[in-house]
């Protein structure tokens, strides 16, 4: 597996937890007593945590050069 497919999955993983971070928060606030962590500040760093690895992770992507095997073959402009 290419060093670009890995780091792709591994950016749609980070970007899934964004969005599961934020399902947990909207639930944790409306149960309170549900999904909790040991302190607002381990909640704050989770969730710090990740929106930075998932921008980190996707700038990296989008400075990669695309190959020639990803662009999908024409080399025209979509629908042309």
């Amino acid at each position: 597996m290419k060093a670009a497919k890995l780091l792709e999955k591994g950016t749609t993983l980070v970007l899934a937890l964004v969005l599961a971070s934020l399902g947990w928060m909207a639930a944790a606030e409306s149960l309170p007593a549900w999904g909790r962590l040991p302190s607002v500040a381990w909640e704050i760093g989770v969730v710090l945590g990740l929106l930075t690895a998932a921008l980190v992770l996707v700038s990296v992507l989008a400075l990669l050069p695309q190959s020639a095997d990803d662009e999908g073959g024409g080399g025209g402009p979509p629908g042309g």
